[in-house]
This record gives structure tokens, sequence and C-alpha cells, in this order.
């Protein structure tokens, strides 16, 4: 199939054609759940032509490979299409997104409750964290874990039950300071001797760091905040591409940041590419990223900065006698 502008018919054939299981039925659940985005053209007193889909089968190979590798539901695919610059109907995401702004705002007022209560919190979150990944540490038949798989579940309840906590404390604190104080930050990331007076000072002064600006409803319910995301998901794509484009990325050097590129948590966790979305969203940083990297001649500079990185790679990791002028590099 060359063209990415297909309809239904074509879309199911191809898909058959590739042994990816797609009814017509779950084709219409797809549309319903947003995860493919229909456009139709007019023939004037003859009606409409049937209506074609942008990039249907690379969103469908997508969702098979996800579903079929991991633990994720359809639906929530949404936002790893999204994310990775497919076509989908952005009302219903944007939609989702309201709605996990309101679970946002009730979490603030449970973190508050759930601190005051002290250790009893502690231990029922313990428990609720033990009943998440006790399934994954039990036999095929059922039954007790085995007991070297008791102690790593235990370890792993005790470092889950670490991070909520600190998630908790950070929430509290951002709801009752009403915006994102330095000290948060300092104990967020594991280090209450940080102090910076100016910063703190500039997190205070800037709305996208205010509890207000997270909660306003209006942020997912404007009608041109949808070409907002839409803008600033394809310009970071774009300065992903050239970044990853480069070859020093596939480097010894750059195997860092190629495993950091390659993070589930960006490229195939539904919850991780919500999140992205939504703390681009809420925090009011999408506009201000978008100007950012849209400003003329930008991208041509990190595409150039991106080369020049790759050059300097490259001498550096030849030797010392072919990288003097003495002796210049054939």
């Amino acid at each position: 199939m060359h063209t990415s502008l297909c309809t239904k018919e074509q879309i199911l054939e191809q898909a058959s054609k590739e042994n990816i299981p797609l009814s017509s039925f779950m084709f219409d659940k797809y549309v319903s759940w947003g995860l493919l985005r229909s456009s139709l053209r007019s023939k004037g007193y003859h009606g409409t032509e049937p209506a074609t889909y942008a990039q249907a089968m690379d969103a469908i190979r997508l969702i098979h490979q996800l579903v079929k590798h991991r633990h994720i539901t359809k639906k929530d695919t949404l936002f790893v299409l999204y994310w990775a610059g497919l076509p989908v109907r952005t009302p219903i995401l944007m939609n989702k997104l309201y709605d996990y702004q309101q679970q946002f705002q009730a979490r603030l007022i449970t973190a508050v409750e759930n601190i005051s209560s002290g250790s009893a919190f502690e231990e029922s979150l313990k428990e609720i964290i033990k009943e998440e990944i006790l399934m994954s540490f039990t036999t095929p038949r059922g039954g007790r874990p085995k007991k070297s798989d008791q102690e790593r579940m235990n370890a792993e309840i005790e470092a889950r039950k670490e991070a909520a906590l600190q998630a908790e404390l950070f929430l509290e604190g951002f709801k009752t300071l009403g915006y994102i104080a330095f000290p948060l930050i300092a104990k967020f990331v594991g280090d209450p001797k940080l102090q910076n007076t100016d910063m703190e000072e500039f997190l205070k002064q800037q709305a996208m760091f205010q509890l207000e600006t997270w909660l306003q409803p209006t942020t997912f319910t404007r009608q041109n905040n949808e070409e907002i995301l839409e803008n600033v998901v394809q310009w970071i794509r774009s300065y992903a591409a050239a970044l990853a484009a480069a070859p020093f990325l596939h480097s010894p050097a750059g195997e860092g940041i190629r495993e950091l590129l390659s993070l589930p948590f960006f490229t195939a966790n539904p919850a991780g590419c919500r999140l992205l979305i939504f703390l681009l969203m809420a925090s009011g940083l999408a506009p201000m990223i978008v100007d950012y990297l849209s400003t003329p001649g930008r991208l041509q500079k990190w595409e150039d900065f991106c080369k020049q990185l790759n050059e300097q790679m490259v001498l550096k990791n030849q030797p010392k006698w072919q990288s003097s002028s003495l002796f210049p590099v054939k």
C-alpha cells in the first residue's frame, strides 16, 4: 500500500495481508475511541466520497505491536499514537486530558488528607501496592510465592511505597503552598540541602508553576488548544528526529542519549505519554515551547549543531596522529 490515505475497505484488506487481526467491528471501535481520524470529501449533489484515514496502517501496526507484547489496552494507546505523531481524534484526547485534570485535582485533596494520617496512610499504601504487584510473583497454578520471590516482592513494595510517599508529599506541598516551591523540588529529587533563593522567587512568580494554572478547566476545553498541542508535539518530534539522525548518536559516546530517547516511558507507555502531554498543557508550557521551537532558523541551527557535535565526536575518537594538521585524514 503506497499511499497513507486509505478507505476502511483498503485498510481491512491490508491488515489481513499482514496477518493483523482486524474486523470491521473493531475498526469502528478504533474510530469511536479516537485512535483513527477520518476525513470526508464532498461530491456536491452526489453526496460524499467514502471516508479516508491518514496513516491508519501505521497506527494499526503500532496498536497491534503494543497490545501483543505489553499489558496495554487498546483504548490506552490513544496517547502513544498521539505522541508518535499519528493522527487521532484530538477532541477525544482533550476530553480524556480534562478527566485526567479532574483526577489530578482530587489527588491533591486526597494527598493532604492522607499525609495528615501519618503511619496509618503508609500502611494502607503498602497494602495497595502489595495487591498490585502480587500477581507478577505468584506461580502459574497460584499459591504462595517462593521465598526468593517473597524477598524480591517485599523489596519492590518498599521501593514503590517510598516513591509513592515522595509523590504524595510533593502534591501535599503543592496544594498547601499554591505553587511548585524550590524546597519541594529539592525534596522530590532527594536532596533537601539544595537551596536557591533566586529560583524560589522565580517559581513563585511564574504562572506555569502555580496551582491555579494547573487547575484551569479551559486548558483542555478551548478550541485553539487542540492546535497548540498538535503543534508542540510535531515540533518536538522534528527536533528529536534531527538528533536521532545524527550519526554520533549511534556511537558508544551517544549510547546514553540513545537509551534515554528509547525508554518505554517516552515511546510505548500510555501513562507516561499522557503525563507528558498533561504537563505540557496544564503547566502552560506548550505555547511557549511552540514559540521558541518555531522561531525561523532555529531548527536549522539545531540540525547544524547536531552535525557539529557528530564531527567533534569523530575527531575525539580518532588516533592523535590522525587528528594532527601534519597528517591530514584522507
